[in-house]
């Protein structure tokens, strides 16, 4: 799947540039002798509200607090630590340290299968953030291996034809087509598809949909893609965006932030493309005005593997923002970043490793180190 961090993406990724300044919470000690061990539960709520707002180095120490004051309590439930540990895993991963992440989410895995059981539901919320995590990583095998138990699991506590085994099925194509293995990603998208289209409130029937067509463009079936966009699309308006803020708790990132792209929560990032489109509008036709239209047909032909026709496009796009817009803009980044990903599809890796490298700069200088968009650079250097 081509990712998406261009001038429109910037749209749907959580700023930190502009926030506000976050105030630590100080709280009163236990009373001595006290067998209640709520700190670990005030510091863990601190720590979501930071994580709210945006401020992944709080967010990070107070969860770290809470997860001490969990293991030392004396009457605190594995759940109780896990979820400290889990809370800590998704900050840290937002912060590009997935080592750290993996062995917390490790920890807890191991935590809850002593107290509950190899096959508990109590497991799953765990083992779907870790292969989430692990398939951000490209550990494909890892994640399927997880996926395949997950969905084992489902199958057994629910039946065949619940929307939880759907879920897993979706995972698990994602997987397989990452993986090269068309045939059998392809057959799990159809029979996730299959037990969701007899449930027509289910909102991960388009995201299916939408996966289903980008694995079926891979293969050039280009008209059965545009229909399952078209079903996805109509699915979408029919149940509504999303708008209302996430739970994080047993959220995986990849649905995270797929739902942040559906429902453009926490779009605090100025629009780039739309002040290139204010500039069109109230100016005579030029190459820089028309540079919009330029991206659009460049996409056009990234998605239709018309790369011979994309590259060129791009290039001038490159050409009129880094004059337009300047070489340290992010909407150049965004413009790089673009071409780097078409050289990655054609497998040109020398050639994008410096454009990402130049868009991460940028980034970096333009929003801090924390902010979404330049962990999704990191992640595609």
């Amino acid at each position: 799947m081509k990712l998406k961090i261009g001038l429109t993406g910037t749209l749907i990724l959580l700023s930190l540039a502009g926030a506000a300044a976050f105030e630590p919470p100080t709280f009163a000690a236990e009373p001595k002798g006290s067998q209640t061990d709520v700190s670990w539960e005030r510091y863990r709520q601190a720590a979501l509200e930071a994580y709210n707002q945006g401020h992944l180095d709080a967010a990070e120490d107070l969860f770290r607090q809470a997860c001490k004051a969990a293991a030392r309590g004396k009457r605190i439930k594995p759940d109780d630590l896990c979820q400290c540990q889990n809370g800590l895993a998704r900050v840290l991963t937002l912060q590009a340290k997935a080592d750290e992440a993996i062995a917390l989410y490790k920890r807890s895995l191991a935590m809850l299968i002593r107290a509950y059981g190899p096959r508990s539901p109590e497991i799953l919320d765990t083992m779907l953030e870790l292969g989430s995590l692990y398939e951000s990583e490209g550990n494909h095998p890892e994640a399927m291996s997880l996926y395949n138990r997950v969905l084992s699991i489902n199958e057994s506590r629910y039946g065949p034809d619940h929307p939880a085994v759907a879920r897993s099925l979706h995972r698990l194509a994602r997987v397989k087509s990452s993986l090269s293995k068309e045939a059998d990603a392809e057959s799990d998208y159809k029979h996730a598809l299959a037990i969701l289209e007899k449930q027509p409130k289910e909102d991960g029937l388009a995201a299916i949909l939408k996966d289903y067509a980008t694995l079926l463009r891979k293969s050039n079936r280009a008209a059965e893609a545009d229909e399952l966009e078209k079903k996805a699309h109509q699915h979408q308006q029919s149940i509504g965006a999303v708008t209302a803020p996430l739970a994080i708790p047993a959220q995986s990132y990849w649905i995270l932030h797929q739902q942040l792209e559906a429902g453009g929560y926490w779009q605090t990032q100025a629009s780039e493309e739309q002040r290139v489109m204010d500039r069109a509008n109230s100016a005579a036709p030029t190459n820089e005005n028309l540079a919009p239209i330029y991206t659009t047909l460049a996409d056009v032909h990234f998605k239709q593997k018309r790369m011979g026709a994309a590259e060129p496009l791009y290039k001038d796009i490159l050409s009129i923002d880094e004059r337009t817009l300047g070489a340290s803009h992010p909407g150049f980044a965004a413009d790089l970043t673009n071409l780097a990903q078409l050289y990655v599809s054609q497998h040109r890796y020398s050639e994008a490793e410096p454009l990402i490298k130049r868009a991460l700069a940028i980034y970096d200088g333009f929003y801090g180190s924390s902010n979404l968009l330049v962990i999704k650079t990191r992640t595609l250097l």
